[in-house]
């Protein structure tokens, strides 16, 4: 059980926006070593049972795109893509439920990491939706909390937190589920700004390398 934990954060450590590089290369030896999904195994049922009981709570209804998020799934696909899609109300995602603004406004806030940038950012989400021929591909459009000038928790980085706009950018961005997406605390701060933190389930380890070494040493190769 202890490696079993220590395991689990390692995998999350790892996919944490700012891991180290020589880190980052010991991934495909932790996931051989440490498999999410080996058939027979426990964690495997219990995976399949999770997936299956989100599918029945699944609301779908086809809809079609509003032009902007259409436009800008367009963009992010490089082609033509049809407006007919699969909307989600709800949706789970690394085993937290999401939502749509106008669905569950607080269950809509997250943060997520742009592609080809190394930075977390604060986004409510507007539509979680999948292509009608392609449902396996889920997506959703976000419009962005806009940055402000304040430098109240620069001096608390491992915190989290951060002062934004209450406004949100006016342009949607397309972000598949497969992209580091994590739930969010949102706080009032003051007239027009909240206070937005991601909340990121990991434990620090006192030596990540010594974490690794343990980890590797106690396998059966």
């Amino acid at each position: 059980m202890k490696s079993f934990c220590a395991a689990s954060q390692l995998k999350v450590l790892v996919e944490r926006p700012g891991c180290p590089k020589v880190l980052e290369k010991c991934v495909p030896i932790l996931h051989e070593c440490f498999p999410n999904s080996k058939i027979g195994t426990l964690m495997h049922d219990i995976h399949t049972l999770d997936q299956e009981e989100h599918a029945k709570k699944v609301k779908v209804k086809e809809v079609d795109l509003e032009e902007d998020i259409h436009s800008a799934f367009e963009l992010y696909k490089k082609e033509k893509q049809p407006k007919r899609v699969n909307q989600y109300v709800r949706y789970d995602i690394n085993g937290r439920g999401f939502a749509m603004e106008n669905t569950t406004p607080r269950n809509s806030i997250i943060f997520y990491q742009p592609l080809n940038e190394q930075i977390l950012v604060p986004a409510v989400i507007r539509q979680i939706f999948s292509p009608v021929s392609k449902g396996d591909q889920i997506f959703i459009a976000v419009h962005r909390y806009q940055e402000v000038e304040d430098s109240t928790f620069k001096s608390y980085t491992d915190f989290g937190a951060g002062i934004w706009s209450q406004e949100r950018s006016l342009q949607v961005e397309i972000v598949p589920i497969t992209q580091r997406i994590y739930a969010a605390n949102r706080r009032q701060w003051a007239d027009n700004r909240v206070v937005l933190r991601p909340l990121i389930e990991v434990h620090r380890f006192p030596s990540i390398f010594e974490a690794v070494v343990d980890l590797l040493l106690n396998q059966d190769f």
